[in-house]
């Protein structure tokens, strides 16, 4: 495995172990809140005064995301939980009724803020990202990955406009969510988002490629110059334009469409390699049965014999030849030749060790390298591969035909110095003294 592939499982393993943590970081974050609502510090759901303030709905929901991200069977129960709480509180916002009940521990402290003049509700951007987490989740968990992905995102955009909404001091852009949901609601988001860190744009996006690298940088360098720029045209007393407003929202188009872009170049340049290797796998296999072809088999046997000079390492070459196949070509037909060929490549094939090599040298012609075996191993070895063929019963497939048989020539080395060539030529030369006794033989 190369380096750089190395560090982008090392990034999706991190991210995706991350997720349990932040889930139980959330659930933690929600008891609190709903201690503070049962005892009236208003520091804790309401930490800037007369601003919004964190609901004991929205504590609940986000509590349910939480336990969503702990590995578990009731894992999938949690997020579809917090998903009916969401649509509960929608629909109450859009009919103006009461779906929702108030829990006895917090109706002393709802009943009082609002005599105050200052209700805590659920506003809807939040129910928007509750239940957008949650439904992502669901998806993901169906396997639908690209509507998984753009729930979890836009339940993570409501929580960046908020937080957009803060920094440049715009008090109505932030859609009323309180400073405690924004904060708890990003780490279930988060969370969420990692826990799928192996799959879609997100795994592109923790990627080694350099497109990834570029996007995570420019992604990186466009959000905090964002938040900065916020930041200090705030502390200045400049924000809360609606021009510096329309700066920002047009440099969160400029985020979207460099992670769009950036993910659409990765999947055309995953595109690109995979056609690539498959040319390649193309170029070193023979088209009609399979198998390595004469490039390919020599690229490989050269590999081995590299690695078999000075390791004391020994193996064996056997090249093999259908015999009389210009008679079967001759009496079936070019296509029970084929036929013929496909067949002894796959029992061939099937009858070597994991380790070993077959490929196709010639119009019959194959050839057979098998690691640690030398001497009369070798003759068993070879033994077993002519058995193997002269045992198969072509007649279902060639009407007509009888047995076929294999000559074997083998040609054993220890440590190849003297070449790849010599070492098939004398394996050729064994199969020709072979071919010239009787044919269906084995010849050293």
């Amino acid at each position: 495995m190369t380096p750089r592939r190395s560090n982008m499982r090392h990034a999706v393993r991190w991210a995706k172990s991350a997720s349990a943590p932040l889930g139980f970081l959330t659930f933690i974050c929600a008891i609190v809140l709903l201690c503070a609502l049962a005892l009236g510090v208003e520091a804790v759901w309401r930490p800037l005064p007369e601003g919004p303030a964190t609901a004991p709905w929205t504590a609940v929901g986000l509590g349910l995301l939480g336990l969503a991200l702990i590995p578990g069977r009731l894992a999938d129960v949690f997020a579809a939980a917090a998903v009916f709480v969401a649509l509960a509180r929608l629909v109450e916002l859009s009919s103006g009724g009461g779906l929702l009940p108030v829990p006895v521990p917090w109706s002393d402290t709802l009943a009082r803020e609002i005599a105050d003049g200052t209700p805590v509700r659920m506003g809807w951007n939040t129910a928007v990202m509750i239940g957008l987490c949650g439904l992502g989740s669901l998806f993901m968990r169906m396997k639908l990955v690209s509507a998984g992905f753009t729930a979890i995102a836009v339940a993570s955009g409501a929580v960046l406009v908020a937080l957009l909404g803060y920094t440049y001091g715009q008090v109505h852009f932030h859609g009323e969510m309180a400073l405690p949901t924004l904060l708890v609601g990003g780490i279930a988001c988060a969370g969420t988002m990692f826990r799928h860190a192996d799959r879609g744009w997100l795994r592109v996006l923790l990627g080694v490629s350099n497109t990834a690298r570029a996007a995570r940088q420019q992604i990186g360098l466009i959000v905090g110059g964002i938040f900065a720029v916020g930041f200090l045209l705030t502390l200045a007393g400049m924000g809360g334009s609606a021009e510096t407003m329309f700066a920002v929202q047009a440099m969160v188009i400029s985020v979207l469409v460099i992670a769009a872009t950036s993910v659409g170049f990765r999947r055309v340049e995953l595109a690109e390699r995979r056609l690539r290797w498959t040319l390649e796998v193309q170029a070193m296999r023979d088209a009609l049965t399979g198998i390595l072809n004469r490039r390919g088999l020599f690229a490989r046997m050269d590999e081995m014999c590299g690695a078999a000079r000075g390791s004391g390492r020994c193996f064996s070459v056997f090249a093999m030849d259908i015999d009389h196949f210009k008679s079967i070509n001759d009496r079936f037909g070019h296509a029970a030749g084929d036929v013929v060929l496909a067949v002894v490549a796959e029992r061939l094939a099937a009858a070597l060790e994991p380790n070993d090599l077959i490929g196709r040298t010639g119009g019959e012609e194959f050839t057979v390298v098998a690691r640690e075996v030398t001497g009369r191993a070798a003759g068993d070895y070879a033994e077993r591969l002519r058995r193997v063929i002269e045992v198969e019963d072509f007649s279902g497939r060639v009407p007509g035909l009888g047995p076929v048989t294999l000559s074997i020539g083998i040609a054993s080395t220890g440590r190849c110095n003297d070449g790849l060539l010599d070492l098939l030529s004398r394996a050729d030369q064994a199969l020709y003294r072979a071919k010239e006794r009787r044919r269906n033989a084995v010849s050293f």
